[in-house]
C-alpha cells in the first residue's frame, strides 16, 4: 500500500470527488464518472472552504404574510 500523499479534487463537469497521488499533479486527469478529461490541480481556497448557502428569505415571507393577512379560524 503506498504511503503517497493524495490530494482531493472534484471534476469540473460533474463534481465528483477524486483523488490523485501529488505525483500527477499538472498531469491531466479523466473522472470515471463522466469522461471529462481536465488538469489536475491542488483545491483552491474557495473549492476548500466555500462560504455559507444565502439565507433565502423570500419563501419566509410569502409565509409570514399569508398568516398574517388570514382572519383567525372561530
Amino acid at each position: 500500500m503506498s504511503t503517497e500523499e493524495k490530494i482531493e479534487v472534484r471534476c469540473p463537469k460533474c463534481d465528483n470527488r477524486l483523488r490523485f497521488a501529488q505525483k500527477f499533479m499538472g498531469r491531466n486527469g479523466l473522472c470515471p464518472l463522466c469522461g471529462a478529461n481536465f488538469r489536475i490541480q491542488p483545491p483552491s481556497a474557495s473549492q476548500v472552504n466555500p462560504p455559507p448557502p444565502a439565507e433565502d428569505k423570500s419563501e419566509a415571507w410569502k409565509i409570514s404574510t399569508y398568516f398574517r393577512n388570514t382572519p383567525p379560524k372561530k
